[in-house]
């Protein structure tokens, strides 16, 4: 069974929340994923300065290439959580709703972006920025826009070396991502209606997940039931645009995340926007 559909389900169904309890679920929220990066900080210069390498999950793929992902299960789904949140608090900064106070606020910013770097994967950074360029178009603040990429894109640039230099490759590589999308391609092709039928296109291929959300629903399911997939993630971020934009933008946050990772958008926590988006909502019926 798809998570993110069921609990689509679930949460229009049985959930109903006010804005009172959002503010309370937003820091608990940042929180715990303050929690998650102190665990991704202690693995890494552990394992950097002491050489103890048995701290949480690391995934070494190759002679060099070495991934924190602290209590995760991987690494990339680690950066897109810790970018998730330094995100969630950038869109509270431009709409002016300091968490905490604002230099405070910032500090977790900057913090969130390098836990995320720590853990060597670029899929969180890709969303972050991708999620604030539509951000600040939607918001139609050209001047930031311009001024964030001059400077941005050469400080994006920075990051991707530094985490390629942990990674012991180069920026450009893709890990294999072409290969595993092209596979899936074609198997998309020769399936196109009902893909594997819901019986797992890794299973029945042996094939990698293709690492990308939308291939990895065609794969599955085909492209009759990803019509349905389509139009329920635009009714989120519908909503969520109407009811909390920055929860809105945390969930297309995590969209673009998804884009770059096998499964992501069945991970537990983009159900944590979506939970809040989809319960508010119900108020309004």
């Amino acid at each position: 069974m798809n998570i993110f559909l069921l609990s689509t389900y679930i949460i229009s169904t049985n959930f109903k929340i006010t804005y009172d309890n959002v503010n309370q679920l937003e820091r608990k929220f940042i929180l715990v994923s303050l929690i998650a990066g102190v665990t991704i900080f202690l693995q890494y210069y552990f394992n950097k300065y002491l050489g103890i390498v048995t701290l949480g999950t690391q995934s070494r793929m190759g002679e060099f290439r070495q991934g924190f992902s602290g209590l995760f299960y991987d690494y990339s789904i680690m950066s897109i959580y810790m970018v998730g949140t330094a995100g969630l608090l950038i869109f509270k900064l431009f709409n002016k709703k300091i968490v905490f106070n604002k230099i405070l606020h910032t500090a977790l910013i900057l913090l969130f972006v390098y836990l995320s770097a720590l853990t060597s994967a670029r899929s969180g950074l890709a969303g972050l920025f991708l999620s604030l360029a539509i951000f600040l178009l939607w918001k139609r603040n050209f001047k930031i826009l311009l001024f964030g990429s001059i400077v941005g894109i050469p400080s994006l640039y920075y990051v991707l070396e530094y985490i390629s230099e942990s990674r012991g490759t180069t920026i450009d590589n893709d890990s294999g991502r072409f290969k595993n999308l092209a596979n899936s391609l074609d198997y998309v092709y020769e399936n196109p209606f009902f893909g594997s039928g819901g019986l797992g296109y890794h299973d029945l291929t042996n094939n990698m997940l293709p690492h990308n959300f939308i291939l990895d629903f065609l794969t599955d399911f085909g492209i009759i039931l990803f019509v349905f997939y389509v139009f329920l993630i635009f009714f989120i971020i519908k909503n969520g645009l109407k009811y909390h934009s920055e929860l809105g933008f945390l969930f297309i946050l995590y969209l673009f995340g998804a884009m770059f990772h096998a499964s992501f958008i069945n991970t537990h926590y983009i159900v944590f926007p979506k939970f809040i988006i989809l319960a508010l909502k119900k108020q309004y019926k």
